[in-house]
């Protein structure tokens, strides 16, 4: 069984990685369906290369498009 998140969280990270949203602060935080978080800088966010540091490892994840990054299991925390 595949476990995702709901489609309101999908959508709401669509929106947020489409700019239509913004932070709060220096990072879109993010939130894996794995249990892991991570943050996505400003700068990354804005260009919209799609880079998450794992907030724990320091480990990043580079992704080609939102929509890879949304199926790898990630979601605005």
């Amino acid at each position: 069984m595949h476990v995702t998140w709901s489609p309101e969280l999908i959508a709401e990270t669509r929106n947020v990685l489409d700019l239509g949203i913004i932070p709060l602060d220096d990072f879109v935080h993010m939130k894996n369906i794995n249990g892991s978080f991570g943050k996505m800088g400003l700068d990354n966010w804005l260009a919209q290369n799609w880079v998450i540091q794992d907030k724990r490892t320091g480990a990043e994840y580079f992704y080609a498009t939102a929509g890879e990054l949304i199926e790898a299991g990630w979601a605005v925390d």
